[in-house]
């Protein structure tokens, strides 16, 4: 980089040299033209001055184009300086933390089987601890490459994009006219393009180093809870470990196993024994050993060993702890592992995996294979190491082929487009060798030098079912990479190196016979924050999706039948490349090394290609990617020359047809491309719309969604309308009673599912999509099994609904249907039945349609809702007909009489429930007019109201008032008009309580308040006991008195008081009566006492506060008042 940089200084060195001369020369000839007199002024002055006036030109326009004087250093000055002394740093610390713990590794490995377990354990704790600071420095120093490679990376960048200029008024500067004119404009825009790209990617790479972060720290947790040593010393002790505990029985599944072991050796020269470190695997029926070369650059490989040629088993006599022995009739080696745990599950998995080998009477078991490339081969480093490769001879002619490929491999200069997860320096061979050799599911250096051990890609990306698949496709393969030249002479070399990378990356999940057709590269936007940077690779049958950004790598393997097309959309500051899966989800790309329309015509004939009824081979297929290309390359090239020539964008459109494939250049900014089907004067040919002549039409309605979302709520997989599609099934049958089964979709992309009659189980109809163009087209067939009506008349029903767009924001459905069977009367009679029916059907499906489509109205992005609401299109891969299609096949229903009456009996439950709903719509419309005036005349309406409750409130008072004086009348009258209603008993004290009643005992306090003493000063109540009061020796008692007297001389006392008692009771019942009504008056009045003096107290607060304190102990009785007022007296 110093170099770099120092070479580069220079070239702008000699850059600012030449400006210096230039103007020198110009000082020097300028006076000899025009004062030297020595000089010709008919020849020699006119050739200097052109002279200079061509140095002129040529310094301006180098000048033009280059920005020297503006190159700037300081990115990468910082990276120099800081950043890389920063890495080798931590390299340091690593590699000192890497031999420290090599060596406290070989000295715990060293010790006795008769060691103290206790101390042992003590030894495997400080083994933990400086694994622990390896582990994290080996974190450390990886996200500190990671960190380095993206500062470099953007700094080449940057440094890249300095030396050009950009042109943005190209009718006026000379500098963008000669850059057209030789060229030079398509790599300065290809250049803004990649740095724009770069600009975004260290955005997105910036939240990548925090999710790259998060992933230390799981790793770190996770390999401390890994090698955290036991707390029990039982298994520090090797002494206790026989064959009766020598086997983990929890794990009898387990059959693969990968890491590090020691294996015993004596040295190459024979003297004395050494325990070397290998990598070792068992998995598939075989084992073997993987090691890093000596110089630390690359991966070597044993050969790989068929574990039903050896015997394992437990070797408690060896000196060291936890070893066992592999036993062959070629190699004999003993093996030591760190932990008692890592024995047992070593031994179990040997023993699981030749007791399958031996019931599958598997042949690779039973063979040995050695390395298919020599340049791979382990180098013998310790004597055993001998026994481990070259013991098989190998066929000369498989031999002589693999010289030739390492031959091959060795001469060829090429470089790795994408960034593998692992780099050595047998990375871009080993990928290129992908070329001539076969892919295989055993570890080996192949995928070592590439993925590391294993290819763990792999392990997280597929399911369980496809590693399944896998698996069962890949056991007949050879362990040993095989020679397979798979490529005829006509597939180009860009894709067999494209077709290499990819099987690399993806190994066996790529068919031998499939072939790389498409690869570009592209920033994927899986949601609105971030922007995954990858490679993507289309082959005749999958789209392969690949990224390595900061340490993180994604990989996705996905069918082309999930596709529906690839469409370009243009905005204001880039070009997004939108490819549509047939689920109804959309990604979005951004290209910035390919040109996003070339990508999208051919990906666009790949995928029609697949579809069609007849597709067309390899070599056609190539060809005809070929020519878009070109196609491409040439009207790019038009439109530089068009713009050399004119200075502006072209003003005509190029329209190239390449064998049936028409590619489209039109003028101005928005471009559109091939397969632009937008609208109904488009849908011809294939998307045809019109089956009047085979199907009689019973609906055609407009809808305000887009295609796609109609399309989803009919048939997405949650849909509630699905009922509604049904000929023959009540449309009253709720959501979750309906039953379908997964689409089927086959290899020319025609989907099947079977729907399931909810209430008696029976297939009641198979619907099949016979041609999707995402969001402008869709044709859906629909048909009923053979339905047996009376008098056995069979009918079969179709329908056909075809949906297409108008515009970006409302589509078209139209619905035919089809009745098959004979013409004789009783036909007739079932076909106008049926049809009635179907008529009924549309009615319930339009209203429920627009109901649906209501409901997502308000919704910016519909067709997102109706995907989220309404289900995507879940789909599996089969050419094979489910056993749900042929029952349907077979199937024949029974239409009974009652059904028919059934629908009609459901028709006026419809129109019924119609008119409720046109009823409650138009009162509900109603209703909002009535509230739109109340929001329109909101005061009048409040003015209005307020008088209303005024008068009810003063009505209610008055007739309070009215009601309760004549009940007081009303209970008078009846007491006093029969004496002897009221015969009674009454004692003297009660005579005293009536006749001295205390009507003024109306406040809180016993002895009265203030207010209270105010008040009946003011009524003058201050003797009202004077007047209420009847004295003993009131006239009327001495008249009773009088008549007492005589009566006790004419009749007994007895008879005679019940006389004067009754006539007295019916005197003080008057006198109680009064008494109540006195009560009440006052009551009435002392009310509207404390009600004004509250008032007044509340004004004098709120008028004169500084009045108000000398009262305020006044206002607080009056409050008290009313509040006893309102609870004790009312």
């Amino acid at each position: 980089m110093e170099k770099s940089i120092a070479v580069i200084q220079k070239y702008a060195i000699s850059w600012n040299n030449f400006a210096q001369v230039r103007t020198e020369m110009e000082n020097l000839f300028g006076p000899y033209v025009n004062d030297f007199q020595f000089i010709s002024n008919d020849i020699s002055k006119p050739c200097i001055r052109k002279y200079l006036e061509g140095q002129r030109i040529i310094f301006e326009s180098a000048m033009s184009l280059l920005r020297v004087d503006d190159l700037s250093f300081v990115n990468i000055g910082h990276i120099l300086e800081v950043d890389i002394p920063h890495y080798l740093e931590i390299r340091r610390n690593f590699e000192k933390i890497q031999n420290k713990y090599d060596v406290i590794s070989a000295k715990y490995m060293q010790l006795p089987k008769g060691y103290d377990p206790v101390k042992t354990r003590e030894d495997a704790l400080q083994l933990f601890e400086i694994r622990k600071q390896y582990i994290h420095m080996s974190m450390t120093l990886w996200i500190c490459v990671k960190n380095l490679e993206g500062k470099i990376s953007n700094g080449v960048t940057d440094f890249a994009s300095s030396f050009r200029n950009s042109f943005e008024t190209r009718n006026t500067s000379y500098g963008a006219k000669l850059s057209d004119a030789i060229g030079l404009t398509s790599i300065v825009e290809d250049i803004e393009q990649l740095v724009k790209s770069a600009e975004l990617k260290q955005t997105s790479s910036m939240l990548l180093m925090k999710d790259l972060n998060r992933a230390r720290v799981n790793s770190e947790d996770g390999a401390i809870k890994m090698y955290t040593p036991s707390p029990d010393t039982k298994d520090f002790n090797s002494s206790i470990l026989n064959d009766k505990n020598i086997y983990l029985e929890s794990e009898e599944n387990l059959l693969e196993k990968h890491g590090w072991v020691f294996i015993k050796s004596p040295k190459l020269n024979g003297r004395g024994d050494v325990w070397i470190k290998r990598w070792m695997f068992v998995k598939n029926g075989m084992f073997g050993f993987l090691s890093i070369s000596q110089d630390g650059q690359y991966v070597q490989e044993s050969d790989k060993i068929g574990v039903l040629l050896t015997t394992i088993k437990y070797m408690p006599s060896e000196d060291r702890k936890f070893c066992f022995q592999i036993n062959s009739q070629l190699t004999n080696l003993v093996i030591q592992v760190e932990t008692s745990v890592e024995l047992k599950s070593w031994l179990t998995v040997f023993r699981n995996v030749i007791e399958v080998a031996s019931a599958e009477k598997s042949g690779i078991a039973l063979n040995r294979y050695s390395p298919c490339l020599d340049m791979l081969k382990l180098v013998p480093v310790v004597a055993k190491d001998l026994e481990l490769i070259d013991v098989n001879p190998v066929d000369p002619q498989i031999e002589k082929t693999s010289k030739l490929i390492e031959l091959q491999l060795s001469n060829m200069k090429f470089n790795l487009s994408i960034n593998p997860p692992l780099k050595t320096s047998m990375t871009e061979k080993i990928s290129m060798s992908h070329l001539y050799l076969s892919s295989t599911t055993i570890p080996s250096a192949t995928t070592a030098n590439f993925w590391g051990y294993v290819n763990w890609g792999l392990y997280f990306v597929l399911d369980e079912e496809t590693k399944v698949l896998v698996s069962n496709n890949t056991k007949t393969l050879s362990p040993r990479s095989v020679i397979n030249l798979r490529y005829p002479d006509f597939y180009p070399e860009s894709l067999r190196v494209a077709d290499a990378e990819l099987r690399s990356i993806f190994e066996v999940c790529i068919g031998n016979d499939e072939c790389t057709l498409l690869r570009f590269n592209a920033s994927w936007s899986p949601n609105s924050q971030q922007n995954i940077f990858c490679a993507l690779y289309v082959t005749t049958d999958s789209f392969y999706v690949y990224s390595h950004t900061c340490g993180l790598i994604s990989i996705l393997p996905i069918s082309l039948s999930d596709f529906l097309e690839a469409d370009v959309v243009e905005k204001a500051n880039s070009t997004i490349l939108k490819i549509y899966f047939v689920s109804g989800i959309t990604i979005k790309m951004q290209l910035y090394d390919d040109d996003v329309y070339s990508i999208k015509t051919q990906f666009n004939f790949i995928l029609k290609n697949r579809k069609s009824s007849h597709p067309k081979d390899l070599q056609h297929v190539i060809s005809q990617l070929s020519h878009i290309q070109q196609a491409y390359k040439k009207i790019r090239a038009e439109r530089q020359i068009t713009m050399t020539s004119s200075a502006i964008r072209p003003s005509n459109s190029y329209q190239l047809k390449l064998k049936g494939i028409k590619l489209e250049y039109p003028a101005g900014e928005d471009t559109n491309w091939l397969d632009n089907t937008t609208g109904i004067s488009d849908l011809d040919g294939e998307n045809r719309i019109n089956y009047t002549s085979e199907m009689g039409l019973l609906l055609i309605k407009r809808f305000k969604v887009p295609a796609k979302a109609l399309f989803h709520i009919l048939f997405g997989d949650e849909s509630f309308l699905l009922q509604c599609t049904l000929p023959l099934s009540s449309s009253i049958f709720k959501e979750v009673n309906s039953k379908h089964s997964m689409w089927r979709c086959d290899c020319k992309q025609r989907m099947t599912r079977v729907v399931w009659n909810p209430v008696f189980n029976v297939p009641c109809a198979k619907q099949t999509i016979e041609r999707i163009v995402n969001n402008k087209y869709y044709n859906i067939v629909q048909e009923t099994p053979h339905l047996r009506f009376v008098f056995g008349i069979n009918r079969k029903i179709s329908m056909r609904f075809i949906i297409y767009n108008l515009d970006s924001k409302s589509c078209k459905l139209m619905v035919y249907y089809s009745l098959g069977g004979g013409s004789n009367v009783l036909n007739w009679f079932s076909r106008k039945v049926i049809h009635q029916i179907m008529i009924f059907r549309m009615e319930a499906l339009e209203n429920r349609l627009a109901e649906a489509a209501s409901q997502i109205g308000n919704d910016n992005r519909k067709i997102a809702s109706a995907i989220r609401t309404y289900g995507s299109i879940t789909k599996y891969d089969s050419d094979e007909a489910t056993k749900d299609e042929l029952t349907f096949d077979d199937s024949v229903s029974f239409i009974p009489l009652q059904l028919f009456s059934s629908f009609y009996y459901e028709k006026v439950n419809f129109e019924i429930a119609r008119l409720i709903y046109r009823g409650i719509r138009a009162l509900t419309n109603t209703i909002k007019s009535v509230i739109n005036f109340f929001n329109t005349n909101m005061v009048l309406v409040f003015l209005f109201g307020s008088s209303i409750l005024i008068n009810i409130w003063l009505v209610g008072r008055t007739s309070t008032s009215y009601w309760r004086e004549r009940n007081v009348d009303r209970r008078m009258n009846v007491l006093v008009g029969d004496h002897y209603l009221m015969e009674r008993s009454i004692s003297m004290k009660e005579i005293t309580e009536m006749v001295n009643p205390n009507t003024t005992d109306l406040s809180y306090a016993p002895s009265g308040t203030e207010c209270y003493w105010h008040f009946l000063e003011h009524e003058n109540l201050g003797s009202i006991n004077q007047y209420s009061r009847i004295d003993k020796n009131d006239e009327l008692i001495d008249i009773y008195e009088l008549h007492s007297l005589e009566g006790k001389r004419e009749v007994s006392l007895a008879q005679k008081l019940t006389g004067l008692r009754i006539e007295r009771n019916g005197l003080l019942t008057k006198l109680n009566l009064l008494n109540y009504i006195e009560k009440e008056f006052i009551l009435k009045e002392w009310k509207n006492w404390v009600s004004s003096e509250i008032s007044n107290c509340q004004k004098v607060q709120d008028t004169f506060p500084g009045s108000y304190k000398p009262i305020k102990g006044y206002c607080e009785e009056v409050e008290k008042e009313m509040l006893n007022l309102y609870e004790n007296l009312l």
